[in-house]
């Protein structure tokens, strides 16, 4: 035995060596085991391309990868996944009618089977009470129930399932992990670090073209489709970067988060995408009544600077007149994309009204659409298969009055937990947190009044993350007034 370890150590070091050159590998032998396993994984991808296409050969190379850094670090898993979000696309199945976002979707689906298997390994676990759970519960619940009567059956079991991992993934694994190496700072330190980039990326692409209807639309592609998914996904990253800001150790830090937050700020007025504007205020409002409520009077000076440097980049842009005549138009009906909003919640209302209880199945709007379309608003999508454009009146059509009351007492859930959580936070840093993921969650319910985005991975998971947030500081709080002496 003890002549045999040597000769291994030395056969490891040499293909260690001679294929990736890893000088580590001689205090750590395991380094040149995992480089000779990557170069094998990597020659099979290699030959498994000739019969199939190249990027399934990728996959097969990259799921056994991602299992094991999964299994070496559940955090550091659902962190990578978190940061592969934004560049994430929709393909659909060969010979299918389903559709997965790719990479996240199968990202989410081998981490959630990893930490199943460890779970299930470690033995006993307890989870720890919320309301805001006890609030999901039900809201699946009646989704479930939704499905039994559905007229599209499949399409809402697909569905409940699509949704069951993203709260999962997002969710609860952060709900129960969120304290663990800081897990909850460092998403957002991701997600404020990616809604910069894209700021960058998307101001840069007006400087190129000029801020027109069409080059706002266009800011995010071909990460982002549209603006509306761009300018959400960038009120996220305001909502983590005030959160930076707030708890920075060092001044220079503090003002980079700042004027970060300022220019992804810019950057989502500048989308053009009218929800933005209303969201973000939103955004804000939430965060000056906290910081006042609690006496924070003095970080209300770093949102004042935000909204003073959007004000100037507005300005360098020439951009005053044509945000503000978009502005404007939120209230006009007769304009082309709110006509066609009013269209589609018009049908939602007939899917209630037939089906009151529990509506016409959870993920089923789009295919029921036509049959309960308002025909005399002709307008020009009306033929086009997509949402209701309200996050609210999809939840009503798809799972009814039981599934609209499930949804509105989460939503009364998420502001007294929130609240509390700021209010009672054992720790500034804890108190930040709540603030950063309270405004965030705001900032989407805003948004949800005009589109519905919580099926899209780039949206889906941030806002599931920010809700468990709130979830998991407001259960810390309990715990540490339970432990107090009576």
């Amino acid at each position: 035995m003890s002549s045999a370890r040597p000769e291994a150590r030395v056969s490891a070091l040499g293909i260690s060596r001679a294929l990736l050159g890893i000088p580590a590998a001689e205090a750590a032998p395991w380094v040149a085991y995992a480089g000779a396993g990557l170069v094998a994984l990597q020659l099979a991808a290699v030959v498994l391309s000739g019969w199939i296409n190249p990027l399934y050969a990728l996959g097969l190379l990259f799921v056994p990868l991602f299992a094991v850094l999964c299994w070496m670090s559940l955090p550091a898993a659902w962190l990578v996944t978190l940061a592969a979000v934004p560049f994430s696309s929709e393909a659909v199945l060969p010979g299918t009618a389903s559709a997965l976002w790719i990479p996240t979707e199968p990202m989410m689906l081998i981490f959630l089977g990893v930490w199943g298997v460890r779970a299930v390994l470690r033995g006993a676990h307890r989870i720890p009470r919320s309301p805001l759970l006890a609030a999901i519960g039900a809201l699946g619940l009646v989704a479930v129930l939704s499905a039994l009567g559905s007229r599209y059956y499949f399409l809402s079991i697909k569905a409940i399932l699509s949704t069951a991992w993203f709260v999962a993934f997002a969710f609860l694994f952060p709900y129960l992990h969120g304290g663990d190496k800081g897990l909850a700072r460092r998403a957002l330190l991701v997600l404020a670090v990616a809604g910069t980039f894209f700021a960058a990326y998307g101001l840069l692409f007006l400087v190129r073209h000029g801020l027109m209807r069409w080059t706002a639309n266009a800011m995010g592609r071909p990460f982002f489709n549209e603006h509306g998914t761009y300018s959400t996904f960038l009120s996220f990253a305001v909502a983590a970067l005030l959160v930076l800001a707030f708890t920075a150790r060092r001044a220079l830090w503090r003002w980079l988060a700042v004027a970060a937050a300022g220019l992804v700020t810019l950057a989502a007025v500048l989308s053009l995408a009218r929800a933005a504007y209303l969201g973000l205020a939103a955004l804000f409002a939430v965060t000056l009544w906290h910081l006042i409520r609690t006496g924070r009077t003095r970080s209300v000076f770093a949102v004042i600077v935000v909204v003073l440097a959007v004000g100037f980049g507005m300005a360098r842009f020439q951009a005053g007149e044509f945000v503000g005549l978009y502005a404007a138009s939120i209230t006009q009906p007769g304009e082309l994309s709110n006509l066609e909003r009013i269209s589609r919640w018009l049908a939602a209302a007939n899917m209630v009204r037939a089906h009151p209880l529990l509506g016409v199945g959870y993920g089923t709007y789009e295919d029921n659409y036509y049959s309960y379309r308002v025909l005399t608003l002709r307008t020009e999508e009306r033929f086009r298969r997509m949402g209701v454009h309200n996050e609210y009146f999809k939840v009503l059509s798809e799972t009814g009055w039981l599934g609209f009351a499930a949804l509105g007492a989460l939503l009364l859930l998420i502001f007294r937990e929130g609240s509390r959580a700021i209010r009672r936070a054992r720790s500034p840093a804890d108190r930040w947190l709540a603030l950063g993921a309270l405004a965030g969650v705001s900032s989407y319910l805003v948004h949800g009044f005009f589109n519905s985005y919580t099926g899209n991975d780039k949206l889906g998971v941030p806002l599931w993350f920010l809700i468990s947030v709130v979830a998991m500081l407001a259960a810390r709080t309990r715990r540490a007034e339970a432990a107090l002496p009576a």
